[in-house]
This record gives structure tokens, sequence and C-alpha cells, in this order.
């Protein structure tokens, strides 16, 4: 079970580089539609839905559909924050993503454009970092948890 546990920390790890990944994807994706094609949010969530992840594109999709129902999106998106937890985001990640709630829909598409820009790179700083820290704390973990579990055994008998 200390060897299950190490394996899960660092399962955890992996699973937040990766919805970074994803998140910088989904970002990249709105900030070209809004941009370059001046597209709705309806077509955005939709596109969304076909090249993200079901978890980043249901994040704005139940964010969308809320704001929809009279809330700002970034009203409406401290109600789906605890998906973006869920999906082992930290607290530094989900202010990056705030930032974007904060402004779509509000303003003109370069302003809109700016801050998604800067999100993209706050992001890919601490993915660049999640990724270093999964490589070098994931085996530490993974082995502590294992050394743990044999210390154990050792004992009980």
């Amino acid at each position: 079970s200390c060897w299950g546990a190490g394996i899960s920390s660092g399962r955890d790890m992996r699973a937040r580089a990766e919805a970074l990944k994803n998140h910088i994807s989904a970002l990249q994706l709105i900030k070209a539609e809004i941009l370059f094609k001046s597209a709705p949010m309806e077509s955005i969530i939709a596109l969304l839905e076909k090249e993200c992840s079901a978890k980043t594109a249901g994040f704005y999709r139940d964010t969308y559909r809320r704001a929809r129902v009279g809330a700002t999106f970034s009203q409406a998106a401290i109600e789906y924050y605890p998906l973006l937890k869920a999906q082992m985001l930290n607290k530094g990640d989900i202010e990056a993503i705030k930032s974007v709630c904060s402004v779509l829909g509000r303003y003109d598409a370069a302003t809109q454009s700016e801050t998604i820009t800067a999100a993209i790179s706050c992001l890919q700083g601490r993915l660049e970092e999640a990724s270093a820290e999964s490589l070098s704390k994931g085996r530490l973990y993974k082995t502590l948890g294992a050394a743990a579990g044999i210390v154990l055994a050792l004992m009980a008998i």
C-alpha cells in the first residue's frame, strides 16, 4: 500500500502536467477563434469539444452554459473551479485560467487575446515546472513508497 501511495503521488503530478497541456491547447484555440474569426462562444465551445480533452472542454462548456443563464463568464466559472482542482491543477494554475474567464465575452478581441497570451505564457512556465517535478519527484515518491513498504513489512516480521 505504501508503494501504491508513492505511485499515486507520481500519477497526480503527471495528471497535472497533462491538464496544463490540455488547457494551453484550449486557450490557444480560443485565442485563434476570437482573434482571427471573431467566432461566437457557441462555435468555440463546439470546437473545444471536438479538439480538446473531455475534462478541459467540459469546464468551458459548463461555464458557458451557466453564463448564458444570466451570469458573466467569470461569475459562472466560479462554480466550476472544483472541476479544475479535480484535474490536479493548483491555485496558481487556476488563477491563470481565472484571468481568461474574467475577459471572455466582455472585452474586444485584442484585449481578450492579450489576456489569453499572458495566461498561456504563465501556464507554459507552470507546465515546464510540473514536468520537471514529475520526472524528479515522481521517481522519488515511488522509491520512498517502496522503501516504506519494505520497512513496514520487516517490522511486522
